[in-house]
């Protein structure tokens, strides 16, 4: 087995907790994971590299003192995280494998700070090192989790770094729903939060 696939370890998880307490959800994670850095990601991202954890792996090793990794997609809000001309998510995904590869081929194992843009969650790779200096994460609901994240470590001089050969597709499907009645979707969590925030 190739060295690089030993350590650092990644502990890579899918966070979640019910009635959209997702920062909860984060906080536990961090408290119970064996490693030391530790992957949140989305539901509906897939991560098209075949070799992305050691990617990753390198990352960390470049920058061990930083306090998040990203990497772009196709569809984020974020400028810093949203690749410029990426097919939305309805495009077959042989578009998005395509682009990957002409991503990694362009960019490979190059980091690119992103502070002060706060990065949207849907790849979140972050140390137990970096969250306990930042004050770990809010813990008060699913939205706006990510944001305030990240601003706690820049408060903590702690840099986000974007993995630059790295893409991946997040379908991100907001409007269809959760397809089990009675359960909230994603764009009410959206409205109540926008509503407390006005």
């Amino acid at each position: 087995m190739n060295g690089n696939w030993l350590e650092p370890k990644i502990d890579v998880r899918i966070a979640f907790e019910p009635n959209g307490r997702l920062g909860e959800d984060y906080n536990r994670i961090m408290e119970e994971s064996s490693q030391e850095w530790v992957l949140f990601l989305d539901h509906d991202v897939l991560i098209i590299h075949p070799c992305w954890y050691s990617v990753c792996q390198h990352a960390i090793k470049q920058q061990p003192e930083a306090g998040i990794f990203t990497i772009w997609s196709n569809n984020i809000g974020n400028k810093r995280q949203k690749y410029p001309g990426a097919p939305n998510s309805r495009h077959p995904i042989h578009a998005h494998k395509n682009l990957a590869r002409r991503i990694w081929m362009k960019y490979q194992y190059n980091l690119s700070v992103i502070d002060p843009h706060l990065i949207g969650g849907f790849f979140l790779l972050t140390s137990k090192t970096a969250w306990n200096k930042a004050g770990k994460f809010r813990g008060t609901g699913l939205l706006g989790e990510d944001n305030e994240y990240h601003r706690r470590m820049m408060a903590c001089k702690l840099k986000a770094y974007r993995i630059d050969g790295l893409y991946a597709l997040h379908l991100r499907e907001r409007h269809e729903g959760t397809w089990i009645k009675g359960v909230k979707t994603t764009v009410e969590y959206f409205m109540e939060y926008k509503m407390r925030h006005a």
